[in-house]
């Protein structure tokens, strides 16, 4: 017979920097219109998914800079890695259990790391 699962607590994190969505708009036309011939199109993106603002392990100055693969791993590591950290230990205090106590740790990530520039 299956032990029982029980979820004692959740906990969430996001990166320090908060980006308004029509600063990274204005920043993915600057990066974008002028290599990417079908960016016109993309731009509807911008506008209509209705996001008001993102969060980033960087600042939009940085992203707005080519960064080849690894310098962009290295800091989605980098920020994982402390937001891992943080929101584990939001959400072992939330439950009043030691790390000792968990058996199984469910986190999800979400990234644009394969995108040049923004």
């Amino acid at each position: 017979m299956a032990s029982a699962v029980n979820v004692l607590s959740i906990a969430t994190a996001v990166p320090s920097h908060q980006l308004d969505q029509r600063a990274v708009a204005d920043a993915a036309r600057r990066v974008y219109a002028r290599t990417f011939t079908r960016y016109p199109k993309l731009a509807e993106v911008f506008t209509n998914a209705g996001i008001e603002r993102r969060y980033s392990a960087r600042p939009l100055e940085w992203l707005s800079k080519p960064r080849d693969l690894a310098e962009r791993t290295e800091a989605y590591v980098e920020s994982a890695s402390e937001l891992f950290i943080r929101t584990a230990k939001s959400a072992l205090d939330r439950a009043g259990i030691s790390a000792r106590d968990v058996d199984v740790v469910v986190t999800v990530s979400s990234t644009g790391i394969a995108t040049p520039g923004i």
